[in-house]
């Protein structure tokens, strides 16, 4: 594992971390990560069978290593769409760039060949006959249930998102909610992570809050590391997931989700396709429309008002994570895919002990 994590260097678990300094500024990633990554990886090329990397920052540069090693592009986020809703970009080369992402992802991958996707809305922007691809969903780890706590019935009224913070992703919308759930829950708190888009987002998300009067309402958390997230997820009654109606929202896998059903929470989503799939296949939940905030404001108020009946959402949820949107069930795909890719390689590329292992 080659990464800029705050790791000493050597094994863990089975797994040999090799860390390197992690770059601070937007824009010095693209000369700065590759230069750092290249120093630890590059020495490293001669020991292994395939290289395994996802972000974008470093594709034109494995497209290199691909010409003399197997490499695997894992597509964690539908990019060309990402460049529209980036704080940072300018707005007028928005869509210059989305044009400029999509082709140049493209022309790499047909020269990586091997592609993980997390949705199948990313075929519409990875295709070709050289492609050799596989779907591997970003569930959330069984481990997860082990952190639940079983206070369910008695715990205050709580409503949380844990996902990050920015436009798009429903933040303003929270606030919205916020707002309107006030006057028909006054004892609720609305719980959301410090995970902001940038500085600025962050200003004008709480200079919002400061002005509506919600600082009572409205509670911001430190972030956390991902394994600590049932913290606060055990604090909390109702979860909620208020993306927009925006093309990255409506194409993308919502990975919260699993762990709000990891937490035996009921779910209060935007009625976006890959969020219907999920939360209605399972009935854990119930829908609004991101586009009409009293619809949220309706559905939290149904649960709050029935805690039996919110449990019973919950529980569903719970039961659908274990059987079917845990990382677990994926665990299989991908090394099966790993096969594929080693032995389309060729034998002189394998390293029989270790693969046969």
């Amino acid at each position: 594992m080659v990464c800029p994590w705050a790791v000493k260097e050597g094994e863990i678990e089975g797994v040999v971390f090799h860390p390197f300094k992690r770059v601070v500024g937007r824009r010095a990633r693209s000369f700065q990560v590759p230069w750092r990554l290249g120093q630890v990886l590059l020495p490293l090329l001669p020991k292994v069978d395939v290289v395994h990397f996802h972000d974008i920052d470093i594709l034109p540069w494995m497209t290199w290593i691909a010409l003399i090693k197997p490499v695997i592009y894992d597509v964690h986020e539908n990019y060309p769409e990402e460049m529209l809703v980036r704080e940072w970009i300018p707005k007028p080369t928005r869509y210059l760039l989305k044009f400029c992402v999509r082709w140049m992802q493209l022309a790499c991958a047909a020269i990586i060949r091997n592609v993980v996707l997390v949705t199948e809305a990313q075929n519409e922007d990875l295709f070709g006959p050289t492609l050799r691809k596989t779907l591997v969903a970003n569930y959330a780890a069984l481990d997860l249930r082990k952190q639940v706590k079983s206070d369910y019935m008695t715990r205050p009224l709580g409503i949380v998102f844990i996902g990050s913070q920015y436009e798009n992703n429903g933040s303003g919308l929270l606030i919205e909610i916020a707002d309107r759930l006030r006057r028909r829950l006054p004892e609720a708190k609305v719980y959301a992570i410090d995970r902001f888009a940038s500085p600025d987002y962050k200003r004008t998300l709480m200079a919002d809050v400061a002005h509506r009067g919600l600082q009572n309402t409205y509670v911001l958390l430190p972030r956390l590391k991902p394994d600590l997230i049932m913290e606060y997820l055990n604090r909390c009654t109702i979860a909620v997931a208020p993306n927009l109606r925006v093309p990255k929202q409506v194409r993308a896998l919502p990975a919260k989700l699993f762990e709000y059903m990891a937490a035996g929470l009921p779910i209060v989503t935007s009625d976006l396709p890959q969020a219907m799939a999920i939360v209605s296949g399972s009935n854990a939940g119930l829908l609004a429309q991101p586009e009409d905030p009293d619809s949220f404001v309706s559905a939290i108020c149904e649960l709050a008002a029935d805690r039996v009946y919110a449990r019973e959402l919950g529980q569903n949820g719970q039961r659908a994570f274990v059987n079917r949107y845990s990382w677990e069930s994926q665990t299989d795909i991908i090394q099966r895919f790993y096969e594929r890719v080693l032995l389309a390689s060729g034998p002189q590329r394998l390293s029989p002990p270790e693969y046969e292992h």
